[in-house]
């Protein structure tokens, strides 16, 4: 760049070398003035007027030849730039290329990694799976057993089955169910019992119902009718009525779920019954 600046400043000093020359070189019509000639002689060529010439050619070559070199510069400089912009994009792509594989690497080991675990979970339920098929059937036989002997243990128990309707046929009671209750973090449990009464006097129901968890220990209890406290009233059956009695049997805190209940059913008591000072029953 400095050769160039070179070159632009000869050019002007030669510029203005030839003006001054013109300013002060008098023209041939001057001079054939001052010698006393005609006007019509042959003006003379002088060495400076040739001198002037061919540096007017030069000159006019230098800046051609500036012109030229500031073009191959300007070309220069941009190739320049669109090569640096390539380059940045190129290295770009490659980077995002090998981000994508890396990243397709990572997830197919993680792939890889949960298949097998997968497959491992997936082995040992089979497993599993086949000893509880073995074990079943011992289970069950076991627990035939422990009812059968909570059963000789304590006549008249039954399983329990929630939402199930359980005959029992015995005086006037028909039949019960029981339905889980939740309470907050207390469970209950509620029975439906239907009462009926085949016989043509008045009849006082009085049932006992008694839940019992799978060890056969007795975990709550209910009464329907009768006297004494914490008894549930019952209205009196006429001849040929039949009602549903309504109520809940509460588990204390802590005690298993029921798995066992027993249902104690008075014989018929009578309205007249009732009313004796001294009842037989």
């Amino acid at each position: 760049m400095h050769w160039l600046q070179r070159i632009d400043d000869d050019i002007r000093r030669q510029r203005s070398l030839r003006d001054d020359d013109d300013e002060h070189e008098p023209s041939a019509t001057d001079r054939g003035r001052d010698t006393g000639e005609k006007d019509n002689v042959n003006p003379v060529i002088t060495a400076n007027e040739v001198e002037l010439e061919f540096d007017d050619d030069r000159t006019a070559r230098d800046e051609t030849r500036v012109r030229s070199v500031r073009s191959r510069v300007r070309t220069r400089k941009r190739n320049h730039r669109w090569s640096l912009r390539s380059r940045a994009l190129f290295a770009a792509l490659v980077a995002s290329l090998m981000l994508t594989v890396f990243i397709s690497l990572v997830l197919s080991l993680r792939m890889l990694s949960l298949s097998e675990e997968n497959d491992e979970l997936r082995h040992q339920n089979e497993l599993r799976d086949a000893e509880l098929t073995q074990v079943r059937p011992e289970l069950e036989r076991l627990r035939a057993d422990v009812t059968e002997l909570i059963a000789k243990r304590l006549p008249g128990l039954r399983q329990l089955v929630l939402d199930q309707v359980v005959p029992i046929d015995d005086y006037y009671l028909r039949n019960v169910m029981f339905t889980l209750v939740k309470r907050g973090k207390r469970a209950g449990y509620e029975y439906h019992l239907t009462l009926s009464n085949d016989t043509l006097q008045m009849v006082l129901p009085r049932v006992n119902i008694y839940l019992f968890d799978r060890h056969g220990v007795h975990i709550g209890s209910a009464r329907i009718g009768g006297t004494g406290e914490h008894v549930e009233e019952v209205p009196d059956l006429g001849p040929g009525e039949t009602v549903t009695k309504v109520g809940l049997v509460t588990i204390g805190e802590g005690e298993e779920e029921p798995v066992f209940f027993r249902v104690r059913v008075a014989e018929p008591y009578t309205a007249e019954e009732r009313e004796s000072p001294n009842p037989q029953r």
